[in-house]
């Protein structure tokens, strides 16, 4: 008999799962919301037909990561505990030019913005805080609901 750490003469196949077809997001963005409102057939053909692509763009990389330590700087007012945040996300800056640089850049931010508004006078009233309402176009304070294409099918 052999031990689950010895190999066998005769390994056993791996089973391949297969690769879904189309990989959909979780989540809605506030531009997605706006496309179905004002255009479904649009909105269908870019994100259900043509999903977004699962990689998340830099920028919203960084803007997400400089959110999470805004918030946990507001609520403890701790610069370790920012600066945990950004380390975290950084993990492989040690290896990673990219990381390396955005690391930097973000504890820059941090640092000045701390050195900023340690002493500010204003109260934080919500941090990430959800919200939920209709889309109002604040010119005409109609939702935006037609779109310039014909419907052929049934979504």
């Amino acid at each position: 008999m052999t031990s689950p750490n010895e190999p066998t003469l005769f390994p056993l196949p791996q089973l391949a799962r297969p690769e879904p077809k189309r990989r959909v997001r979780d989540d809605l963005t506030y531009s997605a919301a706006s496309m179905f409102q004002t255009c479904r057939r649009r909105y269908r053909h870019r994100h259900v037909d043509h999903p977004v692509p699962l990689d998340r763009p830099h920028a919203l990389r960084f803007g997400t990561v400089t959110h999470q330590w805004l918030e946990v700087w507001h609520r403890t007012r701790s610069l370790p505990d920012a600066q945990a945040i950004i380390d975290a996300a950084y993990v492989n800056r040690g290896g990673d030019r990219d990381e390396e640089k955005d690391w930097h850049h973000q504890t820059a931010l941090l640092k000045a913005y701390a050195a900023q508004y340690a002493t500010e006078a204003f109260e934080v009233v919500a941090l990430e805080q959800e919200f939920a309402g209709p889309l109002v176009n604040p010119t005409t304070s109609t939702s935006p609901t037609s779109c310039s294409s014909r419907r052929t099918s049934a979504f």
